[in-house]
């Protein structure tokens, strides 16, 4: 790349970043809420810092991280910028604006203006795409009414030719007068039925050439959605060589599958999270210079962007050829911060999972490029968001890959259509995202396999967990005969696979997903809904967290409990009683057996008399708080072996690690909630 088009995307990067901390410290100033202003400001002026420092911008370099350590103090301590910070924030991006505009080269103005290539591309406001996105889906459903309703003009016509043919029969049997009349009105319509049917073939047509046009605005809206992904390869090879000038290393980077399109709205969280898995391949995988020629490896280590797409989703990999994962590292980082109570058998597989953990470092101080604990949490983060996946594997010596699987697109997905038609919810259509469905097989009732831990289905050469959709939507199971037969879906992911058994299936459509109702909660194992071409909402199934929470669904399907209420049950600490009752609500529904206690005091007690198999406990608590009912079980013999999750409105990293040295298997904050991540935590830890 050369140093003109280095410092071109360096000025446009730069200015949509100084414009997102303009924004944000004006929202500051306006008194708008704050939640989550201190961590994007934090990420923004961290991402310029870098952008700076590659593209040889010292002075911008440094503004941003004057920005950067302040917001550091105040992300730690969860503590809000003061007014007098926050103006002088905005002198800084003032002078970062003033240094921006002495960067651009005035010719560019006058060719802006006299060629037009400004008017050439624009901005689109994405909340504007989305509302139009709606609005076609919205006429699409009112075409689809239009279609079926001049369909049925022909049936009217044929109803009303039928009652004549009664009258004539029966008109037949009186006088030639009431004949006569019949005969008239048969006349009339015969003459109706010809000018209908003109009137239908019209309609329909018309009917048909508007679904058509509106497929095909609907195809533009999807397109102008989608962005190739080759376009945050830029601000990926700018971060691996700021990365390897920082380090010493010297690195080459690569890239393919650019043409793979994502949406926009994905493409953003993704690039800042392959940034950041950039960053931490140069400085933690790729060796020095003469430690690889030594190794017989060549000077410049390698990176790989690679993109790659499956189905409705896409995978974006940054592969090394580095080191590999320093498992001994790892393991002391995680000991230290107490996420492994026993590091005895602890392994690659076992450092791939833990090197996920918000704040997890292994940097032993905080450097430009690692210390602060952003990482490879930035990835874990984005595949959450996204209701995706992260994945590590690495090999000592030849390299490590970490894998960000994401949608393609957020405006509509494909998905089949499943039925269930036993009480409770009768003919019920829910729809599961095509993504997941690895296949579909007819299964008899009597070829269910009864196990201690639920039933079995026989697919291929694997025996699969099956879970009936009744228990999904939390409906009565139906009573079944040997010779019944099931309609079973493949769903997997995870690495996962689980049999989901439904009374039919329908037909694949393309859908566009929407959010509940504020009104409706959140549902389990729901992840929102769609319309038919009638207008019907349909409820769309959150696959994964049913494959993550399979085992808390399993049991027999003649109707006995869940395989969940067999396993030692879950204990709920909180003084709060609105928590207490959405804890028992979510973990109740998902098919956990769940205790209740109303303080650490009472939790020691109910434990004392009863065996539980997880402990979900609050902080902040009157006498005895959630750190030390932690360490208190911990130093039982009896308990130690009893997983505690701590749910908590602190947020500090300080907090996280205290709740991490006391001994809890996770920390959860009550503000960054999201119920199939904390189903899906809770299922680890008793799976």
């Amino acid at each position: 790349m050369s140093d003109k088009d280095l410092q071109s995307y360096f000025r446009a990067e730069a200015r949509e970043i100084s414009d997102g901390l303009s924004r944000a410290l004006l929202a500051l100033a306006r008194g708008e809420p704050s939640d989550g202003a201190v961590r994007e400001l934090f990420r923004l002026a961290h991402t310029l810092k870098g952008a700076a420092r590659i593209a040889s911008r010292p002075m911008i370099g440094d503004l941003a991280e004057t920005m950067e350590d302040v917001l550091a103090v105040h992300r730690e301590a969860e503590t809000e910028l003061s007014a007098q910070e926050i103006d002088e924030f905005l002198r800084l991006v003032d002078v970062i604006d003033g240094e921006l505009r002495a960067l651009e080269p005035a010719k560019e103005h006058a060719k802006a203006a006299t060629t037009g290539e400004a008017l050439e591309s624009v901005r689109i406001d994405l909340q504007e795409l989305d509302r139009l996105t709606e609005a076609v889906f919205e006429a699409r459903v009112q075409a689809a009414s239009l279609r079926s309703s001049a369909g049925g003009i022909g049936a009217l016509v044929d109803d009303a030719q039928r009652t004549i043919r009664d009258l004539a029969g029966d008109a037949e049997r009186r006088s030639g007068a009431a004949l006569r009349s019949v005969e008239r009105a048969r006349a009339a319509v015969d003459e109706l039925r010809k000018a209908l049917a003109v009137t239908e073939s019209q309609l329909t047509a018309r009917a048909d050439a508007l679904w058509r046009e509106l497929e095909r605005v609907r195809s533009q809206t999807d397109r102008l959605r989608m962005v190739p992904a080759e376009s945050i390869f830029d601000a990926l090879e700018r971060a691996a060589h700021e990365a390897a000038h920082a380090t010493g290393h010297a690195i080459a980077l690569t890239t393919a599958g650019g043409r793979v399109r994502v949406d926009r709205h994905v493409l953003p969280t993704v690039r800042d999270a392959l940034i950041h898995a950039v960053r931490n391949a140069v400085d933690h995988g790729i060796e020095p210079p003469d430690v690889r020629v030594a190794a017989g490896k060549p000077r410049n280590g390698r990176i790989t962007i690679r993109v790659a797409r499956t189905g409705n989703r896409v995978t974006f990999s940054c592969i090394d050829d580095g080191r590999g994962l320093d498992v001994d590292a790892v393991r002391r980082a995680a000991v230290d911060r107490g996420l492994v109570p026993d590091p005895d058998g602890f392994g690659v597989e076992d450092a791939a999972r833990v090197v996920f953990a918000p704040g997890f470092t292994t940097a032993p101080q905080v450097t430009p490029l690692s210390g602060r604990g952003v990482g490879l949490d930035v990835v874990r983060a984005a595949a959450e968001r996204f209701d995706g996946e992260a994945r590590l594997s690495s090999e000592p010596g030849r390299g490590t890959e970490v894998s960000l699987l994401v949608p393609v697109t957020l405006a509509s997905v494909p998905a089949l259509t499943v039925r269930h038609a036993g009480p409770g919810l009768e003919h019920a259509h829910v729809l599961v995202p095509l993504d997941i469905v690895a296949g579909t097989v007819g299964v008899r009732h009597d070829a269910i396999v009864r196990s201690p831990n639920g039933d079995l289905v026989r697919y291929g050469d694997e025996m699969l967990t099956f879970v009936p959709l009744s228990r999904v939507l939390g409906a009565v199971p139906s009573p079944r005969a040997p010779e019944d037969r099931w309609s079973v879906v493949i769903l997997r992911a995870h690495g996962q696979s689980v049999a989901l058994g439904a009374d039919g299936l329908g037909a694949i459509l393309e859908v566009v997903v929407r959010a509940l109702p504020a009104a409706a909660g959140r549902p389990p194992f729901v992840l929102g809904a769609s319309l038919d071409i009638e207008g019907v909402p349909r409820l769309i199934l959150d696959a994964r967290a049913i494959v993550s929470a399979a085992r808390s669904l399993v049991g027999a399907t003649s109707g006995a409990a869940p395989a969940a209420t067999r396993r030692a049950p879950i204990l709920v600490v909180d003084d709060s009683l609105t928590t207490r009752m959405l804890e028992q609500s979510i973990l109740g529904s998902a098919g956990y057996e769940v205790d209740l206690a109303c303080s650490a005091e009472e939790a020691l007690e109910k434990a004392a008399a009863r065996r539980y198999g997880l402990f979900i406990v609050d902080v902040e608590m009157p006498g005895m708080n959630g750190f030390d009912f932690t360490a208190t079980t911990r130093r039982d013999a009896r308990l130690r072996e009893v997983p505690v999750i701590l749910v908590t409105s602190l947020a500090s990293d300080a907090e996280r690690r205290r709740g991490a040295q006391c001994g809890a298997a996770a920390y959860i904050v009550k503000g960054e909630f999201d119920q199939r991540v904390f189903l899906r935590r809770v299922e680890e830890l008793l799976g």
